[in-house]
């Protein structure tokens, strides 16, 4: 992914970009669990 990016000019660290995908996967669990708390 981070090839991908600086391909397309992202010029910041291998590091930001995993700590977005954890945060991004974090926040797509929560709402994926808050989702079907509501189809309970």
């Amino acid at each position: 992914m981070h090839l991908d990016l600086r391909e397309l000019g992202y010029e910041r660290s291998y590091d930001r970009v995993t700590a977005f995908a954890r945060q991004w996967k974090v926040d797509q669990l929560e709402r994926v669990n808050s989702a079907s708390k509501l189809t309970h």
